[in-house]
């Protein structure tokens, strides 16, 4: 038997890095009463014939992708006796794809210490071809389309991405022929940080009654709970009088607690139910006067070089 007729009439279509051909049936395909009927197509890679990109295409069958892109492809009928015909050849539209190059003032791949807004910039190119489009994505994020000319600059805020971790930056560019080139860079993000730790307070006050002193003391905490030493703490009547002196509150040797001294017949509380009363006998006379029906109201504010102030209110529990 002679060989088969070959397939006809190529046709090449193209999604980024990947190619799909198609072409007309070979004329022998289907006539299974003739000798060398149609048994499958195979394609090639014309610059290597020796061995087919696939094979036991079926019958009937007149389309094929590729999952990368060759220079061009062969595509040949086989029939029942293994004959193979004559190649048909299809040229590929990607053979080139476009190159993606950044500028001297974006970051670049293996950039560390990379902080604050930076720019993504450079320029993509394809060889006798327009650039569609240039995207871009962060890590596994969505492609965001950033201009449809050759050049980009995209504007990169890294403090809403994570800290001290590196980060894939992805940029794509299509060509007018639909053929895309990417390419990736790795930076590391190490924002300073910024945040400023806070000081909490616990305002523990009674007053005995018929005495015209109130008790206070005062428990300086941390954002993570823990005691505060070398705080200033301050006390404002904001009912009431008090004597100038009162308003600074000292520190006592009990990491955390300010203001101190044994003071019988007085129970310390506190407006915070979750509160605990300060170890017993804590508490320190404020020298603030007021008559037995009058509770003042007593703000207490903390401060501390390197965090910010905190603020309490409470009103002394009669005793």
């Amino acid at each position: 038997p002679t060989a088969p007729a070959p397939p006809t009439s190529a046709a090449f279509s193209t999604s980024g890095t990947t190619d799909t051909i198609s072409w007309i049936l070979s004329e022998d395909d289907f006539e299974v009463d003739s000798d060398n009927y149609i048994v499958e197509y195979q394609v090639y890679d014309s610059t290597n014939t020796d061995t087919p990109l696939a094979t036991q295409i079926p019958a009937g069958t007149n389309i094929w992708t590729s999952s990368s892109t060759h220079t061009s492809y062969d595509v040949r009928a086989k029939d029942a006796c293994d004959n193979l015909s004559e190649p048909l050849t299809i040229s590929s539209a990607c053979t080139q794809t476009p190159v993606i190059t950044f500028d001297s003032d974006s970051i670049h791949d293996g950039d560390t210490a990379v902080e604050g807004t930076v720019f993504i910039k450079g320029v993509a190119s394809s060889t006798g071809r327009d650039i569609d489009l240039i995207e871009l994505k962060i890590d596994t994020e969505d492609w965001v389309g950033i201009v449809n000319s050759s050049s980009f600059a995209f504007e990169w805020d890294t403090t809403q991405v994570a800290n001290d971790v590196v980060h894939t930056i992805t940029v794509r560019a299509t060509d007018s022929e639909g053929c895309y080139g990417e390419t990736s860079i790795e930076v590391t993000v190490s924002n300073p940080d910024t945040s400023t730790p806070q000081v909490f307070c616990t305002l523990f006050a009674c007053k005995v009654s018929g005495n015209e002193y109130m008790d206070l003391v005062v428990y300086v905490y941390d954002h993570e709970d823990k005691p505060v030493t070398g705080a200033s703490v301050e006390a404002n009547i904001l009912f009431g009088t008090a004597d100038s002196s009162s308003k600074i509150i000292p520190a006592t040797t009990t990491a955390g607690y300010y203001g101190g001294e044994d003071t019988a017949g007085c129970t310390l509380d506190s407006n915070d139910p979750d509160a605990q009363s300060p170890p017993g006998g804590l508490s320190i006379k404020s020298k603030s006067k007021y008559k037995d029906d009058e509770i003042p109201i007593i703000e207490i504010n903390v401060t501390k070089e390197g965090f910010k102030k905190s603020t309490c209110i409470v009103t002394p529990t009669a005793e």
